[in-house]
């Protein structure tokens, strides 16, 4: 028995939170959609963490394989796809080019009696073509089969709905002016439905939106008067923005400091294990998936990161940091100097 996931962008859905989503059909077909990135907290969090791995360089025996793969505009792509939708792929041209491949494009062939799994290439455009197994680079985090992977964006479902109405109820607050909500009385006449619904219509076109400042006239047999904003709404979106935030970060394992919220259990000490932990846990996790699907494919040529860039420390923060171990006696002077990239002095003083 043998059947087919098939990675083609979904573009009928009217609801931008499914059309995020992967769905499966009782045929075993996958969409993904390109519509993903309408959420501004998951636009955030993956270019954060896609931009974290691409500014560390593969080191691997082959320099130019470590060095092509590196570049940002292969590295950059391969993490944010394989984060939004579960998977990434990328072609191995051959003396140590590689060209990425669109999901789209791409059309996986799974034999669940000899667990062969092929890779159709149709662009929709030339005629469709197979691409071998080792030439094509398949990356995934998260699966249940082990030949596709799973987005973390699924887990994400409520959460994005959360944030779809949160937008909505901003825009209608801030589309409804500066006025709030306006109640207009007849003096001495008694209108119809149809003409109380004409005078609605012509004072909301005259006062909403970008004419939210225009002076009004209005006869003697009208009376205007408005209901005050209420502003507290404006605060519940803000704390509700905050925990979509917040769920989103976790989801992918970042720190909400990194998008500039305050961990209220965090201190100096335990910012440091955040970092450590992000490191050593979200993009570790990341690097061993790209790593372990390179060997795999490449062969054994000691692929690692080199995540220098991303533990180098502010040049004011070092010197806080030698200045205060010398102090406390946990390093000598020399020790600290080093510290800040200064020359060893011995047992000579400067005058103060």
């Amino acid at each position: 028995m043998s059947f087919f996931i098939n990675n083609q962008a979904t573009t009928g859905s009217a609801d931008p939170v499914e059309q995020v989503l992967i769905s499966f059909n009782d045929s075993a077909n996958f969409n993904i959609s390109n519509n993903v990135l309408s959420s501004s907290s998951l636009f955030t969090v993956i270019q954060i963490i896609a931009n974290d791995v691409a500014s560390c360089k593969l080191n691997c025996d082959t320099p130019n394989i470590g060095n092509n793969f590196s570049k940002r505009r292969l590295l950059f792509p391969v993490v944010s796809n394989m984060l939004l939708y579960g998977n990434s792929f990328v072609e191995n041209l051959g003396s140590g080019n590689f060209k990425l491949v669109p999901n789209d494009h791409i059309e996986i062939e799974y034999d669940d009696v000899t667990n062969q799994v092929r890779y159709k290439y149709n662009n929709h455009e030339q005629k469709a073509r197979y691409i071998p197994n080792e030439k094509l680079l398949h990356f995934f985090e998260f699966t249940k089969n082990g030949v596709f992977g799973l987005s973390r964006v699924q887990a994400l479902k409520g959460t994005l709905k959360a944030e779809k109405e949160l937008n909505n109820l901003l825009g209608g607050y801030l589309t409804s002016g500066i006025h709030g909500t306006t109640v207009i009385k007849s003096v001495n006449s008694d209108l119809s439905r149809e003409a109380r619904e004409k005078v609605r219509k012509s004072f909301d076109e005259a006062t909403t939106g970008d004419k939210a400042l225009n002076s009004i006239v209005v006869g003697p047999d009208l009376d205007v008067s408005s209901l005050d904003l209420n502003t507290d709404v404006l605060n519940v979106i803000d704390k509700v923005n905050e925990v979509v935030t917040r769920r989103i970060a976790s989801s992918f394992g970042l720190p909400v400091e990194k998008l500039g919220l305050e961990n209220v259990h965090s201190n100096a000490l335990q910012s440091d294990k955040t970092s450590s932990s992000y490191l050593r846990g979200t993009l570790q996790h990341i690097f061993d998936c790209i790593t372990s699907e390179l060997t795999e494919k490449l062969g054994n040529k000691n692929f690692s990161f080199d995540t220098s860039a991303l533990t180098s420390v502010d040049p004011k923060e070092m010197l806080e940091q030698a200045i205060d171990a010398y102090n406390n006696g946990l390093i000598t002077k020399d020790e600290a100097r080093q510290m800040i990239n200064l020359d060893p002095v011995g047992n000579k003083y400067f005058k103060e």
